[in-house]
């Protein structure tokens, strides 16, 4: 895939990034999973699981 996708999340009118603060609270392993599906999200985009041939056995 030549494109990658934006992930952006939510911040608040005031500046509040409640994704950013979240994150955050996960200890380092889930953070870790959290970023890197994060990159996934942002290189493959979302994913229709009833409709993905590379989804199939």
């Amino acid at each position: 895939m030549d494109e990658n996708w934006s992930v952006e999340t939510y911040e608040s009118p005031s500046g509040e990034k409640p994704v950013d603060k979240f994150v955050k609270s996960l200890d380092a392993s889930t953070q870790e999973k959290f970023l890197r599906m994060l990159d996934y999200l942002a290189e493959f985009g979302p994913v229709d699981t009833f409709d993905c041939d590379q989804c199939q056995d």
